[in-house]
């Protein structure tokens, strides 16, 4: 199951997952339905930041694999950026990597694309595979107020 949650930038959100395990090569993955994600538009000027992301199992490591996509004008999409540069994955409410801003940066049509089919970027998580079970990932996105430069 996908959720997408939309809330006020000021907002906390927090991605649940219900995944498969995935035994995938991580760099020639795409988007699809088994991806959860989240979303989150900004209060003022409209754009906003999509995304989606799995764990996956390679090699018996853990790997986190992704894709944004931001909206509104340049502005928007600087702060889009520094949501997923600040966002956290985490493993049962613990931070297991920081800065999400690796995840594929993909342009879109609108707020409909749902990043289905869209290719995405992995990295490392440094955890072994055994005995985790990848339902318990989820990505945080902090509260509070978020600052670009122009």
């Amino acid at each position: 199951m996908v959720k997408f949650v939309s809330i006020a930038k000021r907002l906390a959100v927090v991605a649940a997952l219900s995944l498969v395990s995935t035994a995938a090569t991580a760099q020639t993955m795409a988007v699809d339905n088994t991806y959860g994600g989240g979303e989150m538009r900004w209060d003022t000027r409209g754009g906003g930041v999509k995304f989606r992301y799995s764990p996956v199992v390679q090699d018996g490591t853990i790997y986190v694999c992704g894709a944004f996509a931001t909206f509104g004008g340049p502005a928007q999409s600087r702060l889009g950026r520094e949501v997923m540069r600040q966002a956290q994955l985490q493993f049962q409410g613990r931070r297991v990597k920081s800065n999400l801003s690796f995840f594929n940066w993909v342009s879109s049509t609108g707020w409909d694309d749902t990043l289905v089919g869209r290719e995405v970027e992995c990295r490392s998580t440094d955890m072994p595979a055994a005995n985790v079970d990848l339902t318990q990932f989820s990505v945080y996105i902090r509260p509070g107020t978020y600052s670009v430069r122009r």
